[in-house]
């Protein structure tokens, strides 16, 4: 028999025999905070990604490149099932990509960096 620590995760099968497949995961801190809707997550972390971009196209800032490659990092994670991951990356990502968050409506991508999900 095996024991698994599988807290702020996302899977698709885990254990010895285990089975499953998530197309839409649904992401639950082990605190019992509020949950949030792993695609949405995917779709504002992309909508922040292509705001800090074009803000960075007419601001040149090595400060918001850098938030850029924090966003882009944490999108790269979360495609990749490593959600909890993904949310300790963005809580790295400053003023920038919060400011952006707030004025694209990302409200998780706001929550996260605010610490509101996640360890």
């Amino acid at each position: 028999m095996s024991t698994f620590d599988n807290k702020d995760s996302v899977v698709g099968q885990q254990g010895d025999h285990g089975k499953g497949v998530v197309n839409n995961p649904t992401i639950v801190h082990s605190s019992g905070k509020e949950a949030f809707d792993g695609k949405q997550f995917l779709d504002e972390l992309a909508l922040v990604r292509a705001a800090l971009k074009k803000r960075a196209a007419v601001e040149d800032s090595a400060d918001l490149d850098e938030a850029v490659g924090t966003v882009a990092s944490a999108e790269k994670q979360a495609r990749s099932g490593d959600t909890s991951g993904a949310m300790k990356t963005l809580k790295t990502a400053g003023t920038w990509v919060l400011d952006v968050a707030k004025s694209v409506s990302a409200s998780i991508i706001k929550d996260v960096i605010e610490g509101k999900f996640g360890s």
